[in-house]
């Protein structure tokens, strides 16, 4: 949902009136009025995790008060079960984004039953008007006292009886007698350090919330089985599918590697977090998610290689330390990459060279980085950004084509960039057995005038690095 961040200014009069009436100070109602934040109830995430939401929440000053809950399951089937209790006025009641693993829902209270709907809350979720969310019985675990917004409850999902369609100012209302039809999210994750595999399954109600609830449901179940909160290496693969509403039914399959000191769980997920961002706000046709796939290893040790230098030669000269290069067109660059690892205690030299085009004519760039730094044109379709892009990304087809061929972060890559744009112009790669990260820069300049370069350069025998 996308939560409305509206405030009601108190005027003088009634704010003193407000605080007389209530344990409200004068100061505290001049604030004005703002939303009732929610209970938020989700499933799967550790303490540690659910601190992290509660941050997020915070910058995003969103209106809700996140707890742990306990799982719900949802099925697949819009069938409600015919032994479920109808919902009845005062009854807790559980607004649901989610079922299985990760099971989030906004908490509250029916306020009244007829005719096959239901009104609940007394106020709007996120106030986004026409909805698609999981109506549910909630049952409640305890009331929480607060004298200045009003105590609130926190309570686990119950029985599923319906789908809320409205998300209004006075209250949510619910259409009772059929569920929503669910988007599976599942995944498998193996832990080395542990030896423990876990298969798991999150059901998502609509494609808004997809992107959110999948990188959830997948940092919680590499946190059950890798049981820790640390660095370390990770190789996921994954599979995206959906419907376009011109193209029709799509699929986006793609693997890479990760490597993150501080908590491989997260730094891990950010990938597909960001293909499911982008297939969702791109610019050229809407579309609904019908499932996501992931299949994680993650280890414990943090396999990564940072570029420490780059050594520079000119059609097979000594390779020396220099970042500004006078050349001509067709001259070749040779460029011995200098890796270390993540200790620090070895050095790996890795070997690319790119020949300048015959047409290239004054300032260039030559940029030697890690996949994991991103490729050419990611920041223009990374969480749907529309900008320029080295890439031709002019359908849905196209993007999702870009998503799967961009770079891996075990890649080590010499770009050339050249021209008023700036785009890359010839490239280099080497695939190593390691996420590389880093980046240096070798600038280039040719003459304008044109005139030939040294053409069929050979590079040197590799020298030792220093």
């Amino acid at each position: 949902p996308t939560f409305s961040r509206r405030r009601v200014k108190v005027p003088p009069r009634m704010g003193a009136r407000l605080a007389r009436q209530t344990s409200a100070t004068e100061r505290q109602v001049s604030g004005g009025f703002r939303q009732l934040p929610i209970p938020f109830g989700i499933s799967g995430l550790s303490d540690h995790r659910v601190s992290q939401l509660q941050q997020l929440i915070e910058r995003e000053r969103l209106p809700l008060i996140p707890y742990r809950g306990s799982a719900a399951q949802g099925g697949s089937t819009t069938q409600i079960d015919p032994a479920t209790e109808p919902l009845t006025p005062g009854d807790s009641f559980a607004a649901a984004l989610s079922y299985g693993d990760v099971t989030a829902a906004g908490i509250g209270t029916a306020t009244m039953v007829c005719n096959g709907k239901a009104l609940a809350f007394g106020h709007p979720f996120s106030f986004e008007g026409t909805t698609f969310l999981g109506a549910n019985h909630a049952e409640a675990i305890t009331i929480v006292e607060d004298p200045v917004f009003g105590s609130y409850k926190l309570a686990n999902v119950g029985p599923l009886v319906g789908v809320v369609d409205q998300d209004r100012l006075a209250a949510i209302r619910a259409d009772l007698g059929e569920g929503p039809v669910l988007i599976p999210v599942t995944s498998t994750v193996t832990a080395q350090n542990t030896n423990q595999t876990r298969d798991g399954k999150t059901e998502v109600v609509e494609s808004e919330v997809v992107p959110f609830l999948a990188f959830e449901h997948l940092v919680a179940n590499i946190d059950s089985v890798f049981d820790q909160f640390t660095g370390g290496s990770a190789t996921l693969s994954w599979t995206i599918q959906g419907v376009g509403e011109t193209t029709g039914p799509f699929t986006l399959t793609r693997q890479n590697m990760y490597a993150d000191e501080f908590d491989v769980a997260f730094g891990s997920a950010f990938e597909i977090l960001g293909n499911l961002f982008t297939l969702l706000g791109n610019d050229f046709e809407e579309i609904k998610f019908t499932s996501v796939d992931m299949d994680m290893t993650v280890k414990e040790d943090v396999e990564l290689y940072r570029i420490h230098d780059v050594l520079v030669s000119l059609n097979g000269g000594d390779y020396l330390e220099r970042r500004r290069l006078k050349a001509r067109p067709g001259d070749l660059i040779g460029m011995q990459v200098v890796l270390t690892d993540f200790e620090e205690t070895e050095e790996l030299v890795v070997d690319l060279a790119i020949r300048l085009p015959q047409k290239l004519r004054g300032e260039s760039v030559i940029e030697i980085t890690g996949g994991s730094a991103g490729g050419p044109g990611e920041e223009c379709f990374f969480f749907g950004e529309n900008c320029e892009s080295d890439e031709e990304v002019d359908s849905l087809a196209a993007l999702i084509t870009a998503l799967e061929e961009g770079p891996h972060n075990n890649e080590l890559m010499a770009r050339l960039r050249g021209g008023r744009k700036q785009k890359v112009l010839s490239q280099d790669v080497q695939v190593l057995e390691q996420v590389v990260t880093g980046f240096k820069r070798v600038r280039i300049r040719t003459p304008r005038g044109g005139g030939g370069g040294g053409g069929k350069g050979v590079v040197s025998e590799p020298k030792p690095a220093g």
